[in-house]
């Protein structure tokens, strides 16, 4: 029996900004911003914070706000027939003891896994 998918699993894009400084060949400052490259200084850790107020001295030039885009996949859940939600990644075990596949899908159990005195 399957279980019930309480959410499907989605694609998600992901677009943020870098104030960056070069600093040399292949070395910079990066700090996150929003697309006007406004950095929000409160949320640095104290040794950004040195870094950035040093950067904005212009002993690394004006710097320029980039884009940087990723995705990744926000897997499906869905929930046994006993409750439990389970996130699908991959195979799961719920804690009743039943398996699933990451389509949610029950799967067999195997030798190893039998538990006395259970009839399948």
């Amino acid at each position: 029996m399957s279980l019930t998918i309480t959410r499907t699993q989605e694609y998600v894009d992901v677009i943020e900004h870098e104030h960056k400084f070069v600093t040399g060949p292949g070395s910079w400052f990066g700090f996150p911003c929003d697309a006007e490259g406004n950095v929000d200084v409160e949320k640095l850790p104290d040794a950004a914070r040195k870094n950035y107020h040093i950067c904005l001295t212009g002993k690394y030039g004006e710097g320029e706000v980039v884009e940087i885009s990723s995705s990744y996949i926000e897997p499906a859940a869905g929930k046994c027939e006993c409750g439990q939600v389970l996130i699908l990644r991959g195979d799961q075990t719920c804690d009743c003891g039943r398996m699933y596949n990451r389509s949610g899908q029950e799967l067999a159990r195997t030798g190893f896994d039998d538990r006395p005195g259970e009839e399948y």
